[in-house]
C-alpha cells in the first residue's frame, strides 16, 4: 500500500498523503511535521540555487552600469549563506566581471565575510 502512496500537499510543515483503496476512493493521512532529516535543508538549498542563478542573470544584464551592478551584487549576496557557495560565486564574478569591476567585487565580498 505504501508503494502506491501519492504525496499531494505539503502545507504548514504537514504532509498530506493520499492512499488509493477499493472502489476508486482514497484514504488521506496527515503527518503533523516533516522530519528535519534533510528535507527542509534541501528546499532551502534549492531556493538559494534558484536565487543564485537569477542573480547571475541579472548581473549580466546590468553589467553596463557600475552602480546597478553593485546594488544587484549586494542583493544577491544576501541569499547565500554557505561559505563554499560564496567562494564559488566570488570566483564566477571575478571570471565574468573581474576586468571591469574588480573594486566593486572585492568590496562586496569583503563586506560579506565581515557580516558572516
Amino acid at each position: 500500500m505504501l508503494l502506491n502512496r501519492r504525496l499531494t500537499k505539503v502545507v504548514d510543515k504537514k504532509i498530506i498523503a493520499r492512499f488509493p483503496c477499493e472502489g476508486g476512493l482514497f484514504h488521506f493521512l496527515t503527518f503533523s511535521t516533516i522530519p528535519n532529516n534533510g528535507f527542509n535543508r534541501y528546499i532551502e538549498e534549492s531556493n538559494q540555487r534558484i536565487m543564485l542563478d537569477l542573480t547571475k542573470k541579472i548581473l549580466r544584464g546590468v553589467s553596463f552600469d557600475a552602480i546597478l551592478f553593485q546594488k544587484e551584487l549586494n542583493k544577491g549576496l544576501k541569499w547565500i549563506s554557505d561559505a563554499e557557495e560564496i567562494r564559488r560565486f566570488q570566483e564566477w564574478c571575478i571570471v565574468e566581471f573581474g576586468a571591469k569591476y574588480p573594486a566593486i567585487i572585492n568590496k562586496a565580498f569583503a563586506a560579506k565575510r565581515v557580516n558572516a
